[in-house]
């Protein structure tokens, strides 16, 4: 009996995916796992390198479904009791998958379960942490969030120290300490989901393309009653930028799917409050590179990136509007 079933969408994704695969079998010791793999139409050797190797059940679509959609063809495939959606640009260490399978079975209201994700230079990611914010969406397109220390070690040191005075905010972000605890949300470069819990709440939200489902996702599992956990124990290593750097197009994508966010979560008053804080961070991000020591060419870098970034998701906007 299939115990895990691992769903990895792949877009071209030729440098990650050996490795990738390579590593499935040993983190996931003990167990009987499948692994599924969706192609969304990638123009480099995915589909060649993925069809030399065999036992992986493999659909190569045609078009580009965007992330969610991809994930959820693997999801209805799947017949293990533990579905992993896994992104190809990682390299999960041995026994990771396992352990997450086993940490599910054994605390019954936790529906997703994520790893102590780390960088391939070895520095700790941002594996776990809050919902979005109004503060965080406008933090995000002010370009604020780069002032954080990138290592995550030091970011939860950081939100331990604001955590005595803003209890919530401190709660936030990933604490990568040894035992695993409840969080808001798990990141989805690695995350393993209870299948009844998915069957009861619905898979990934398909309106968004990319960027985000793992808020909406485990928004509706809070609402329903189910607990969301981070596993330090499993490592999953996180190489990042496995399909496309964080470019105006993609970053239109991330911020509609934060207003689709605000409106299903804070209804009209949300959507229209989390418009207003994004186009005021875009409006200020050159001017924020421009006061922290950017010089002149930061500033007008990032003034380009916010116009784009602006013209693109008005664009993808009326796109949606207009289907």
């Amino acid at each position: 009996m299939t115990e895990v079933s691992v769903v990895i969408v792949t877009h071209n994704s030729a440098a990650y995916i050996d490795a990738c695969l390579d590593a499935v079998g040993p983190a996931c010791d003990g167990v009987e796992a499948e692994i599924l793999v969706v192609d969304t139409a990638s123009s480099d050797d995915t589909v060649a390198r993925l069809d030399s190797r065999p036992g992986i059940d493999v659909l190569a679509l045609n078009a580009n479904e965007g992330f969610a959609r991809g994930n959820n063809r693997g999801i209805r495939r799947a017949r293990g009791r533990t579905v992993v959606l896994l992104n190809p640009d990682t390299v999960a260490r041995p026994g990771s998958l396992t352990t997450l399978h086993r940490f599910l079975d054994r605390e019954q209201r936790c529906a997703a379960a994520g790893p102590r994700l780390i960088a391939g230079d070895g520095a700790l990611q941002p594996s776990a942490g809050g919902l979005p914010t109004l503060m965080t969406t406008f933090a995000h397109a002010a370009g604020l969030v780069r002032f954080l220390p990138s290592d995550e070690a030091a970011r939860a040191r950081l939100h331990r120290l604001f955590g005595r005075l803003l209890p919530r905010a401190g709660a936030r972000l990933a604490d990568h300490a040894e035992r695993p605890r409840r969080c808001e949300v798990v990141w989805a470069a690695a995350i393993a989901l209870r299948a009844a819990a998915i069957a009861e709440v619905g898979a990934l939200n398909e309106d968004l393309f990319m960027y985000g489902e793992e808020n909406d996702l485990c928004a509706r599992l809070g609402r329903a009653g189910w607990e969301v956990w981070l596993v330090p124990e499993a490592e999953v290593l996180h190489f990042g930028g496995g399909s496309g750097a964080f470019a105006p197009p993609l970053a239109a994508h991330f911020y509609r799917s934060r207003l689709a966010y605000f409106r299903r979560f804070a209804g009209e008053r949300g959507r229209l409050a989390a418009s207003l804080v994004i186009v005021a961070g875009l409006v200020l991000r050159p001017l924020v590179a421009l006061l922290t020591a950017g010089g002149i060419a930061r500033m007008r870098s990032e003034a380009r990136f916010s116009g784009a970034t602006a013209v693109r998701l008005a664009g993808v906007s009326r796109a949606r509007r207009g289907s």
